[in-house]
């Protein structure tokens, strides 16, 4: 018998899948009584990834999905590549580190491959291209596969993150808001954001200029759960101080 993360990984599988799943389905496909169906369901839909109806459960919608890797890699490549300069020159030999599904934070890789002893861990399918013959250790947690965001999620890829502890997070995001924080707009990935995060003795967060102001739907991080926030042009003097009040560093490629 499947435990329960298990249950909840193969759950949001089907859902990927199929978009839809009814309960006495999953009742008779894991053997487990409806009361255990329905527990696994209103986690999952606390956790946002799921919409129930009377019966069953559907995938929910995220309007206000990202582009892929492939497009949003090209979108504002002078200054992702100019925050992956400076990002990089906070890794030291020896470090432990999680990049996350970001292209900004990948675009690091060139600023890494002349170390000799660093490890990586993360949760995004083209790092294995981006280190392919570095040297570097590389590790992908587990979890099932976003085909959009080329990225492994879900309560496997949680728990995995939960289980290790490294020296330095290095995070994208979708939206800096003053009143929300860091935010993205798939539920799937502010939870592997948030289990990141908790690894991290330090965590950075890179993002290009478009990001403020813009919408995202998930909060993953307040400012207080932020080190360093790297990014290219001068924030807004209110907003600035606001995220400085809690502690974040902040570096201004421009400035640097």
């Amino acid at each position: 018998m499947k435990n329960a993360l298990e249950r909840r990984n193969q759950i949001l599988k089907l859902l990927q899948k199929n978009g839809t799943v009814q309960n006495q389905e999953l009742v008779d496909m894991f053997g487990v009584t409806p009361a255990t169906i329905r527990r696994d369901l209103d986690y999952l839909e606390e956790k946002g990834v799921l919409t129930r109806v009377w019966g069953r459960a559907m995938l929910a919608s995220d309007a206000n999905r990202v582009d892929p890797p492939q497009q949003r890699e090209s979108q504002a490549l002078d200054e992702k590549r100019e925050i992956a300069r400076v990002a990089a020159q906070f890794v030291e030999e020896g470090d432990s580190l999680i990049l996350d599904c970001s292209t900004t934070v990948l675009a690091m890789a060139e600023y890494l491959t002349s170390f000799s002893r660093l490890s990586v861990v993360t949760n995004f399918i083209p790092a294995a291209y981006a280190f392919a013959g570095s040297g570097i250790a590389l590790q992908f947690c587990g979890g099932f596969f976003d085909d959009k965001m080329m990225a492994l999620v879900g309560p496997e890829c949680e728990s995995f993150f939960k289980s290790i502890s490294v020296s330095k997070a290095f995070i994208g995001t979708t939206s800096l808001r003053a009143e929300q924080g860091f935010s993205v707009c798939s539920p799937f990935q502010s939870e592997a954001k948030r289990s990141m995060i908790a690894a991290a003795q330090q965590v950075f967060v890179l993002m290009d200029s478009s990001k403020v102001g813009a919408f995202g739907i998930n909060t993953f991080a307040g400012f207080e759960d932020v080190d360093y926030l790297i990014t290219t042009q001068p924030l807004e003097p209110s907003l600035e101080e606001k995220i400085q009040g809690a502690g974040v560093k902040i570096i201004y490629t421009s400035q640097k």
